[in-house]
């Protein structure tokens, strides 16, 4: 008989995010996961983000990263390929970035201005929008500008890192979402090039664990259950869910 021992995943998330992000995806999570989030607003810095995965007491993890948090497990991925089993990158870029100081303060001020939230959900979820923005305050508040802002200069420039990951990189789930207007579709696309896989797309804005979490916990349970990490009959019923849920989406998109 094979035993199936709780996987750890390391959960890296966005901007100003905290474990509110994940509050609806994790409950719906295979119980074979083992979730865990490292503290990422607590650092001033990229090298003291990737230092507090690193001390993870773990010999091998899965490691799943959303925007800004999907770029540092990009970049922890390339640097300790050994530490990682799995790899889920959501509406992110391994893409250089560089981004003024002034800049960034101007977007300090206006960070919880609905006008600003808007271009960060999908228009469809417009009759849910006062949910999500509060949501996203939330996650702000709990934060404070302090860390907010020291977050935001640190992540402020960033190298290419998608020519620095081994030639055969682990399993890899990259999700986007088609309304995302932060990451483009070229910049997703180019991170599944990188790492030899192809996106997924859901119909979803860019905070995807907020707007589609049924969704998004469905793709993540069947390609969990494609690596052969759960029992034959939890694996049969995640695969199942996300069939039926590639033909809806896909007939949303016929013409």
């Amino acid at each position: 008989m094979k035993f199936f021992h709780r996987v750890p995943l390391v959960l890296l998330p966005g901007t100003g995010c905290n474990q509110l992000l994940w509050r609806q995806v994790l409950p719906l999570l295979s119980k074979h996961m083992m979730p865990v989030m490292p503290d990422l607003l607590a650092c001033s810095s990229q090298q003291a983000m990737l230092q507090k995965v690193n001390e993870l007491p773990f010999k091998k993890f899965m490691l799943m990263g959303f925007s800004m948090g999907g770029y540092i497990a990009q970049r922890f991925y390339a640097m300790h390929p050994e530490r990682v089993s799995h790899l889920m990158l959501l509406c992110t870029s391994g893409e250089k970035k560089n981004v003024d100081a002034s800049v960034i303060e101007q977007n300090l001020k206006r960070l919880k201005d609905k006008s600003y939230l808007s271009h960060m959900i999908h228009p469809i979820n417009s009759k849910h929008k006062e949910e999500l923005y509060a949501k996203i305050t939330t996650m702000l508040d709990e934060a404070g500008p302090e860390a907010v802002g020291k977050q935001m200069h640190a992540t402020a420039h960033r190298s290419a890192v998608l020519d620095q990951f081994p030639a055969n990189p682990v399993p890899t789930l990259v999700i986007g979402a088609r309304q995302d207007k932060v990451i483009s579709k070229k910049h997703m696309e180019n991170v599944a090039l990188a790492l030899k896989t192809e996106v997924d797309w859901l119909d979803s804005g860019h905070m995807l664990p907020l707007e589609s979490p049924d969704e998004l916990s469905l793709i993540i349970n069947a390609w969990f259950a494609s690596q052969n990490l759960m029992p034959e009959h939890e694996k049969k019923v995640s695969e199942t869910q996300a069939q039926g849920l590639a033909e809806e989406a896909s007939s949303k998109f016929t013409v």
